[in-house]
Order: structure tokens, then sequence, then C-alpha cells
């Protein structure tokens, strides 16, 4: 009897087993986790002399976002375009005295070298530009979500805090412009940046400077772009987040 129920016991589980229903892909533990946002530098160029327009040659990955910043004096930047490809779009374009800085995106661009042309309302004599890309995250386009400005002159400059950002999962862009030479102290990123790259002039009554750095975070909230320790001068500092579509 004990073997006969045992085995009547042993049949009874292999009939479930076998008459349960597959799984099918929605009940199997999906992964949540997505690829981390990348920030590289492009490079960097500057000008002493007269010119109404200034190119930086960048190389950019497909897909990518691309960032160029610009400091300068005296004069607005009118339009950023990437020779073959089309305009950049303004996310910030602001004034401290004499210096000017601005920040410009293309969302989504095409593999390849050009010229990224900077061109300025009237001729300026003294400007410095920086270049990055945006790249990763989930693989959709790589899009603008918030942004932030402010002006000064101190040893401190800082954006000021976005409004909160839409998604957890962001890539941080700051950028501060100064109206001074390159030889300044650079001072140092505050909130977590890391340092990217900074070109500037020297030599001349209309000095400015531009530098760059970026921040990955994977929590919403309102950030800012900020340094510590600059030489003191007028400065633009801004921020600008970015998301997947």
């Amino acid at each position: 009897m004990k073997n006969a129920a045992k085995q009547l016991f042993i049949g009874l589980i292999v009939l479930m087993a076998c008459s349960a229903a597959p799984l099918d892909d929605d009940d199997l533990p999906q992964s949540q986790s997505t690829s981390p946002f990348v920030v590289t530098g492009l490079g960097t160029v500057n000008n002493i002399g007269n010119v109404d327009e200034f190119p930086i040659n960048v190389t950019v990955s497909e897909g990518a976002t691309l960032v160029v910043m610009v400091s300068n004096v005296n004069e607005f930047v009118a339009s950023v375009a990437w020779t073959d490809v089309g305009p950049l779009t303004q996310v910030q374009n602001t004034s401290s005295g004499a210096l000017l800085g601005s920040m410009w995106i293309l969302v989504d661009a095409p593999a390849g070298t050009h010229n990224a042309v900077v061109t300025f309302e009237a001729s300026v004599d003294a400007l410095a530009i920086t270049a990055l890309q945006i790249s990763g995250g989930n693989g959709s386009p790589i899009v603008l979500d918030k942004s932030a400005v402010a002006i000064g002159t101190s040893t401190t400059p800082s954006s000021g805090n976005t409004a909160v950002t839409t998604a957890a999962n962001e890539a941080l862009i700051g950028a501060v412009a100064t109206n001074g030479p390159i030889e300044d102290n650079p001072g140092t990123w505050s909130g977590s940046f890391t340092n990217g790259q900074r070109d500037g002039i020297t030599g001349t009554p209309d000095n400015c400077t531009m530098s760059d750095g970026y921040r990955i975070v994977t929590a919403a909230g309102a950030y800012a772009a900020a340094k510590t320790g600059i030489t003191s001068q007028p400065w633009v500092a801004m921020i600008a987040t970015f998301k997947n579509q």
C-alpha cells in the first residue's frame, strides 16, 4: 500500500507539471537597467582678431547630441550651424557686461565630421568655444529637459537650480564663461561635476574663457552648475539637463 500511494503521488506531481501553462516573456523577470549616458569632449578653439564667424571642427557619433558652448565679448551669437547638416538650437544666450555666454545643441546628430560654425551679430575680437557630445542612454534621442542661467562677478559662479528634472537618469552639462584670460585660476566644479574642457585667450583687453563640466545622475532633482575658487571676473554660468526622449 505504501508503494502504491507513493507512486500515485509522484504521478499526480508529473501530471500537474505537464499541464501547467508555459511562461511567456511577460512572466519572466525584466531587467530595469539602462545604459549610462556618456559625455565626450570633442575639442576647443579660441581666437584673437576681428571675425564675424568662427568654426570648430567636430566628429560626432551616430545619434549623439552635440553641445557647443561659446564665450565671447561685445556681440551676441546669432546662430550656430553644423556644416552640411543643419542649425543648432539655442539653449542659452546671455550677457554679463561685455561678456557673452551661450549654449547650442543638435539632437540625434548623424555620424560625421563637420565644422560647427558660430556666427556673431557683428565682428568680435575675442572668443573661446568648447564642444562635446552626449551618447548612450536607452538608445532613443537624447533631448533637452531643463536649463538655468545666471550672471555675476565673483569667485563662485553658479547657474542656480533648474526646475526639477522629469527623468531619473539624466546627463547634466555645465558651462562657465568668464571675462578673463586663460591664465586665471580655473577653480573647482561643485556638486560632483566632472571637470571637462577649458579654453581661452590672453593679451587683449577683451580676454575671455570657457570651461565645461558634466555629471550623470540617477534621481530626479533640481540641479545647478557651479564652481568655487575662480579668479574673480564677470561670469555667465549655464546648466542644461538631458534625458532620453
